[in-house]
């Protein structure tokens, strides 16, 4: 994998390794897991590794109880739009991945928390200003990472 000079040389697959070791050290010494906490955690690290260079927007949604948009949970480093419709890319994010052209010639990616029985209940987002930002790489370790979420009762309603 080629260095990424817009993440100071690092590669990415080495900073998600390193964000995905430290929510593990971290669930560890916290053996009872609540959703809410881990989503927290995981917006946290994921901007600790990434926010001052590649990201400019990282957050979750969850799915309304009636499943009819998208409510904004956690996220860095501002508020984004306090709910989305099911539409649109984000929208499509409850049937799989979506890495796509975000507005202003940026990027995003969008990765569906999945339940045991595969169903969307959430999502993270994560946006950049630079084109082209996201890959499968990164929407491989998304992905890794948000699978601790799937074993866990659902959060309170957004």
């Amino acid at each position: 994998m080629m260095e990424d000079p817009e993440t100071g040389g690092r590669p990415a697959r080495a900073r998600y390794d390193k964000a995905r070791h430290h929510l593990e050290r971290r669930w560890r010494r916290r053996p009872e897991r609540h959703c809410d906490r881990m989503m927290r955690a995981i917006v946290d690290e994921l901007w600790a590794q990434f926010g001052a260079d590649t990201y400019s927007w990282c957050g979750f949604y969850l799915l309304s109880p009636d499943g009819s948009r998208w409510a904004q949970g956690h996220c860095q480093p501002r508020p984004g739009p306090e709910t989305l419709p099911l539409d649109g890319p984000r929208g499509r994010a409850a049937q799989g991945s979506v890495i796509d052209a975000g507005e202003g010639g940026g990027s995003r990616i969008c990765v569906p928390v999945l339940d045991q029985r595969g169903e969307a209940w959430a999502m993270l987002a994560v946006e950049s200003a630079r084109a082209g930002a996201f890959n499968e790489v990164d929407r491989r370790w998304l992905e890794r990472m948000l699978k601790a979420l799937a074993q866990l009762p659902r959060p309170s309603s957004p």
